[in-house]
């Protein structure tokens, strides 16, 4: 792609496949999942679950949830360019454009140190209000750092709230 050229209709290597992240999380055998609760040291590094750091990569990106809740989401390498990648073709680039302000402004690449620890930088932990400790979260194809209170929140959201609407569409999937 020429510089400075656009790719509003279809970002570069674009497969149009919607499930796209999911394809490739079962192809690889990615399955991020568990919640784990470990210290943050006062340099804001935390522990990375041994399973998560080999699913997530050498590097990985940390940034604010996609989804805007008050926590953090941390995808690999692929897994963030496939968010990318969807967010550009869900929205048209130019719609796109104002959300990755928010988005990328708030990311950061990185990687565990020798003890499976990853620094936290101070913007990102100050916006999911993280102090002396977190909860490490694994989300299928990503993970997400909350504090013990807005997982809480949050899980009383989902269980009180919407888990029917949720669980409606399992039957397609044929359970019922």
């Amino acid at each position: 792609m020429e510089s400075g050229s656009k790719w509003s209709e279809n970002p570069p290597e674009w497969t149009g496949k919607p499930v796209k992240i999911i394809q490739e999380a079962e192809q690889a055998n990615v399955m991020l999942m568990g919640t784990f609760q470990h210290n943050i040291d006062k340099k804001g590094r935390v522990f990375i679950p041994a399973k998560m750091r080999s699913d997530l990569g050498e590097r990985f990106v940390i940034s604010y949830s996609v989804e805007r809740k008050k926590c953090l989401a941390v995808y690999s390498m692929d897994g963030w360019n496939n968010l990318v990648y969807s967010i550009a073709k869900g929205m048209g680039m130019d719609k796109a454009k104002t959300y990755f302000r928010y988005l990328c402004s708030s990311a950061s690449e990185a990687e565990c140190d020798a003890q499976g620890r990853v620094l936290i930088p101070q913007k990102l932990r100050e916006y999911a209000g993280l102090g002396d400790t977190a909860l490490i979260v694994g989300v299928s194809d990503s993970v997400e750092i909350w504090t013990q209170e807005n997982w809480d929140r949050e899980r009383a959201s989902f269980e009180e709230e919407n888990l029917e609407g949720l669980l409606s569409g399992i039957s397609m999937l044929g359970h019922e």
